[in-house]
C-alpha cells in the first residue's frame, strides 16, 4: 500500500518535479545561481552570514535549507525563491537578452495579444536566417559576429 501511495504521489508531481528530491533540486539550483553570479561559497557566506558548511551541504544534498535561510540567500543573490525549484525540463532564461525576449512574449500574452508574440518569433527566425545567409555569402567567420541593425536587412 505504501509503495502504491509513493508511486501515485510521484506520478501526480511529475509535471512539477519529476520525482527528484526537493533538497537535491534546491542544492543544484543554489550552486547554479551562485556560479552564474560568479560567487564562491566563501563569498555567499560573507553576503548571507550563513556557514560555508551549510551552503556546501545544501549544494551537495547532504541537508536541506529552511525558508529563512532560503530568503537570506535569495536576498543576497537577488533572485526569487521559485528559481530554486527549476529543473532541467523548465525553460530558464540564462542571459539578459533571453529575459527581455521572455518578458516581451509574456507581456503580449498577458495583454491577450498572442499574435504579436507569434509575429516576434516569426520575424526573429527570418532575421536569423537572413543574417546567417548573408554571413555565409560574405565568408564571415562564425567566431566573429557581424552586428546587423533591425530593419537593415
Amino acid at each position: 500500500m505504501l509503495n502504491n501511495t509513493l508511486n501515485l504521489q510521484c506520478y501526480q508531481s511529475r509535471v512539477i518535479f519529476p520525482c527528484m528530491d526537493i533538497d537535491a533540486l534546491i542544492g543544484k539550483n543554489l550552486r547554479r545561481i551562485r556560479q552564474l553570479k560568479n560567487l564562491s561559497q566563501d563569498d555567499l557566506t560573507q553576503l548571507t552570514n550563513i556557514s560555508k558548511a551549510l551552503i556546501s551541504d545544501a549544494e551537495n544534498n547532504k541537508r536541506g535549507i529552511g525558508k529563512d535561510v532560503m530568503m537570506r540567500i535569495c536576498k543576497a543573490l537577488n533572485v526569487q525563491p521559485y528559481e530554486f525549484y527549476i529543473d532541467d525540463s523548465t525553460p530558464l532564461p540564462a542571459t539578459e537578452l533571453e529575459k527581455k525576449a521572455l518578458y516581451m512574449a509574456r507581456s503580449a500574452e498577458n495583454s491577450k495579444l498572442d499574435y504579436i508574440a507569434e509575429e516576434i518569433v516569426e520575424y526573429g527566425n527570418q532575421r536569423i536566417e537572413r543574417v546567417k545567409k548573408d554571413q555565409k555569402k560574405a565568408g564571415v567567420d562564425k567566431g566573429r559576429a557581424v552586428k546587423y541593425k533591425a530593419g537593415s536587412g
